[in-house]
């Protein structure tokens, strides 16, 4: 039987300056390392960086991991947000005359403000 591996959860050593910290793609993170640290920094960061085992959350006060799961929940939400408003942004009828008419600006170009080189 196939094992996977989990990608996300409670980490340790993430990023240098935060001890424990949620790691929402395990994967990506060591290929940013690999790819954007220097390489004096590499080595060790590869090697500490770590999902934590349910024993090391267990040890953890409840306060942290509960505050963990809040921010979860309040980035998805986000996400479901973002989600929900690129739609109606992007589907928005009417758009341009709602420019024209409450600013007006030539700047804008239908999709972006296009500044002068």
């Amino acid at each position: 039987m196939t094992q996977t591996k989990i990608n996300i959860g409670l980490s340790v050593h993430c990023h240098h300056e935060i001890l424990i910290e949620y790691c929402t793609d395990y994967k990506k993170r060591v290929t940013v390392i690999k790819k954007n640290k220097p390489k004096n920094e590499q080595e060790i960061r590869l090697r500490v960086f770590k999902l934590l085992s349910k024993e090391a959350i267990n040890a953890l006060p409840k306060s942290m991991v509960k505050a963990c799961a809040d921010w979860n929940k309040a980035c998805a939400d986000r996400h479901k947000a973002d989600a929900d408003w690129n739609k109606v942004n992007s589907s928005w009828i009417g758009k341009e005359e709602w420019h024209k008419k409450f600013c007006g600006c030539r700047e804008w170009n239908g999709k972006e403000l296009v500044f002068e080189k």
